[in-house]
C-alpha cells in the first residue's frame, strides 16, 4: 500500500513542479514581450495613424471604488488590421485617436497624444 501512495504523491509532485514551470515560462514570456515592444518602439523607425476606440475593457485591478479602466483601440495596416490599449480613461467607444506603431511590427504600438486626438 505505501508504494502504491508513494508512486501517487511523486507524480503529485511532479504535476505541481510541472504546473509551477509552466507558470514561471509564461511569466517570462509576458515580460519578455513587453520589455521587446518598449524597446521597439524607442529604437526603430515608427509610423503615426488614426486609430478608433472600439471597446472600454480592462478595469483596473484593486480599483473598486472609481473604477478606472482602459480603452481597446484598432487601427488597420495594409489591409491588416491591429489593436492596442489606451490607458487614457477620456475616450468613448468610436472616438478617434492617434496610433504610433513600429513599421517593421505593427503589433508594436501605443496610443500617441497629438494635436489629431480629439
Amino acid at each position: 500500500m505505501k508504494t502504491k501512495r508513494k508512486a501517487v504523491s511523486t507524480f503529485t509532485n511532479y504535476f505541481k513542479l510541472t504546473v509551477f514551470l509552466c507558470f514561471i515560462c509564461y511569466l517570462i514570456y509576458y515580460m519578455y514581450d513587453g520589455i521587446q515592444s518598449r524597446i521597439s518602439l524607442r529604437s526603430h523607425p515608427k509610423k503615426v495613424v488614426i486609430g478608433t476606440v472600439i471597446d472600454e475593457t480592462y478595469y483596473w485591478a484593486n480599483n473598486g471604488v472609481s473604477h478606472l479602466h482602459t480603452y481597446k483601440y484598432k487601427f488597420t495596416i495594409d489591409g491588416k488590421e491591429y489593436t492596442g490599449i489606451c490607458p487614457n480613461t477620456g475616450y468613448k467607444v468610436g472616438d478617434t485617436l492617434s496610433v504610433e506603431y513600429v513599421v517593421d511590427h505593427p503589433d508594436y504600438n501605443v496610443s500617441y497624444p497629438s494635436a489629431y486626438d480629439e
